[in-house]
């Protein structure tokens, strides 16, 4: 059962950072602290090896009966089948499942989708897709999200709205990206806006202005504010440290008085109008490819392939990939050799 008293959702992603192994110790038992408590994860077949590392660890991860958000790439439906075979074999998910698409999507390929998504209901459940516009794109969905089932996941927190303003007040389930804005001092994203230090600058002075006058942290600030946002149903928030996880637990349950709320909402909306924007290249399946486990994908394509769901051509395509599979190992292992070395002199 979800623990329908939290509107956090724990971020997954730096796990398929290359990280050293304390690092990647902690934010797996941040993962475990949560399961056990029965809060949601925000997983992806696009975060590196993330999956794996999970699978290693927890598999088969229905026996927490966990709430998942899976984020994958939708360029043709071969692809799709393949990052969610693999990851509800690799981690052992049985019965329910929560999709999120990236925001590559192309609403042509709805139909594509909804028989796709008709088709894994036949063994699994999948009763809720999230889609991923973004500031550029969020046009293309304001028709869309009238009529249809779906909902929508955007990257939302304090510091940043990088979606149409217009897509909050639709009436659909909202799961807000990088909730916490990315860390506690940042205030920029490159991977949607130009590098622009003068506006981070004006960003942050006039947010310390601003808590400074309500005599409130610039952490509660942060927290308070998305949780209490009222469209907003799940906030996707990435920590390393269960104590950290503690005390934004704890936040969530403190009051914020609404006058604070209101002038937090309007610092959130006035202070994002002057980002400058570059054109986001979203991540794909290379991204995928390039870090799964090779040959268990290889099983489950041939199983896919004999369900007359991939094509050859498709198998063939992601064989060419194998170079880069290894090749991407091979580093992952020198950084872990060199990480381990580091470690090693610094103990002495």
């Amino acid at each position: 059962m979800e623990n329908n008293k939290t509107k956090i959702v724990i971020g997954t992603s730096q796990l398929g950072w290359n990280l050293n192994l304390k690092k990647k110790k902690e934010l797996l038992e941040v993962i475990k602290y949560s399961l056990e408590r029965k809060i949601p994860l925000h997983i992806s077949t696009l975060y590196g090896n993330s999956i794996d590392i999970i699978s290693k660890n927890f598999f088969p991860i229905s026996n927490y009966d966990p709430k998942i958000f899976l984020k994958v790439d939708f360029s043709n439906k071969e692809v799709f089948y393949h990052q969610i075979y693999y990851t509800i074999r690799k981690l052992g998910i049985k019965d329910k499942l929560i999709i999120q698409i990236e925001n590559s999507f192309d609403l042509i390929d709805l139909k594509e989708l909804d028989k796709a998504i008709n088709e894994f209901n036949n063994f699994i459940s999948i009763n809720e897709v999230y889609f991923s516009p973004i500031k550029n794109n969020s046009h293309n969905y304001i028709n869309f999200f009238k009529d249809k089932r779906f909902n929508i996941a955007i990257q939302f927190s304090l510091i940043e709205r990088e979606f149409d303003e217009r897509l909050i007040d639709m009436g659909k389930k909202i799961l807000s990206l990088r909730s916490f804005g990315k860390g506690l001092s940042n205030f920029e994203f490159q991977d949607y806006n130009k590098s622009n230090k003068e506006q981070a600058n004006l960003k942050r002075d006039e947010l310390y202005k601003l808590i400074n006058l309500e005599n409130i942290s610039e952490k509660e600030a942060r927290l308070k504010y998305i949780f209490n946002h009222q469209k907003i149903n799940y906030c996707t928030i990435s920590t390393a440290k269960i104590s950290h996880l503690e005390e934004i637990m704890k936040i969530e349950k403190e009051n914020i008085q609404k006058e604070t709320w209101n002038k937090l909402d309007n610092f959130s909306k006035k202070s994002s109008i002057n980002d400058i924007k570059i054109k986001h290249i979203p991540k794909n399946y290379k991204y995928f490819y390039k870090d799964l486990s090779f040959f268990f994908s290889l099983s489950i394509l041939k199983d896919l392939k004999r369900e007359q769901k991939i094509k050859t051509s498709y198998i063939l395509l992601f064989i060419c990939y194998f170079p880069k599979n290894i090749l991407e190992k091979v580093k992952r292992l020198i950084y872990n050799i060199f990480l381990h070395r580091i470690a090693i002199i610094l103990k002495k």
